[in-house]
């Protein structure tokens, strides 16, 4: 290596070391531009709950706090005791992605509201950490005008939606009956120091949804799943979750599972009594 660098001149040398700099300064301004292009990955496209074969939803309709009109999926409860679980997906993808788990909560007889968010799902504006707070207001104003108190909901969160979830149980309906998180994060800046480890994550990153600092005043019980093969995720993050958390509050590993694949490892069950016993 010093021979090689002994063939150049120190002019040389700076080019080089100028070029590195350049190189690295517009790499960083690159990722702060696009950076939620990475966060975000949304299908925009949506058609009826009948299209994908999910009976008995109905399309409704919110109002954020900054004026967009959103749609999301509600299915009554079958009985005036059933909750209603409130579920806020993932990063990436859309209600399209989650039909399956609607059809297993409405035939379970709960309550459920699909929360889908700005710019996913054929909805306007472009997500962002407050942008999806303000949506999770406003569906559960939604139910709220309709006479839902909060004592009958359950939040559910899965990946990023665990931070949103997370966000209105700690501090927007901090009444409410239980908090179920998926495949949960400590916060955006953990994740990505780990994937961008050369960046200055913690100047750069727009949206933390810091999940560890706010789940320590969740008052009401919590479940985790989380399986211990998660590569998005990685499971250390699910148990710190945990470990912040009060109790009462259940975690759950799936020894067999990744991050996309939990109900096929058998959490659906897992899940259901944890509901089942809170409806009780």
């Amino acid at each position: 290596m010093i021979a090689i660098l002994k063939r150049y001149t120190k002019r040389d040398l700076k080019r080089m070391a100028f070029a590195i700099i350049c190189g690295y300064i517009g790499l960083l301004v690159f990722l702060y531009a696009a950076q939620r292009s990475f966060i975000y990955v949304p299908d925009r496209h949506m058609e009826s709950p009948e299209y994908y074969g999910v009976r008995g939803y109905e399309v409704v309709q919110v109002t954020t706090e900054d004026g967009l009109t959103l749609s999301g999926w509600y299915h009554a409860p079958s009985s005036p005791v059933a909750p209603i679980i409130v579920y806020f997906h993932g990063n990436g993808g859309s209600l399209i992605q989650r039909t399956e788990r609607a059809n297993l909560y409405a035939q379970a007889g709960y309550g459920v509201l699909f929360g889908e968010y700005r710019g996913y799902g054929g909805n306007p504006g472009q997500p962002s950490q407050d942008g999806l707070f303000a949506d999770a207001r406003a569906y559960i104003d939604w139910l709220r005008a309709r006479g839902v108190t909060d004592d009958k909901v359950i939040l559910y969160g899965e990946s990023l939606g665990t931070g949103v979830a997370t966000y209105v149980a700690a501090e927007y309906a901090p009444g409410i009956r239980g908090l179920v998180l998926e495949s949960p994060y400590t916060s955006l800046g953990d994740i990505g120091r780990m994937r961008f480890f050369f960046v200055p994550v913690d100047l750069m990153l727009k949206d933390k949804f810091d999940t560890k600092s706010r789940i320590g005043t969740v008052k009401v019980p919590v479940l985790i799943i989380h399986g211990r093969h998660d590569m998005i995720v990685p499971f250390k993050y699910g148990e710190r979750v945990y470990q912040a958390a009060n109790a009462p509050k259940l975690f759950r590993e799936f020894s067999d599972a990744g991050h996309n694949d939990l109900y096929p490892k058998g959490a659906w069950p897992v899940v259901r009594e944890f509901m089942d016993a809170l409806a009780q």
